[in-house]
């Protein structure tokens, strides 16, 4: 009697380091997923700042050659961009919050 406890013991033990080891290996493949998920966000948002930048200035650029003035030129970029900041601001439910909350759903409900 008393070698089935020593096996249910060992047994009880070995099922507990292999749900710890399963936990483990989760909890990594969560943590990589974020980080890689970050540094994917971080670098579109970069290039996409970029890009708006360096539009924004060939922009003003242009304008201002067009209207032979660089202020004028300048200001009418600032004042598209801020037009467009608006509407972003106005429609953020709509083109922000609800794919955000979509992709998280489908991460959330990932079966794999």
């Amino acid at each position: 009697m008393n070698k089935g406890f020593s096996d249910v013991k060992s047994q009880i033990e070995n099922s507990v380091k292999d749900n710890l080891d399963y936990y483990k290996l989760l909890g990594f493949k969560i943590a990589t997923k974020t980080i890689a998920g970050l540094l994917k966000i971080f670098i579109f948002a970069l290039l996409g700042f970029l890009l708006v930048f360096f539009l924004a200035m060939a922009g003003g650029f242009a304008l201002s050659a067009y209207w032979g003035n660089y202020t004028y030129g300048f200001l009418s970029v600032a004042a598209i961009l801020c037009v467009l900041l608006g509407v972003v601001l106005l429609l953020k439910k709509r083109i922000i919050d609800r794919p955000i909350l979509h992709l998280f759903h489908k991460i959330l409900n990932n079966k794999d």
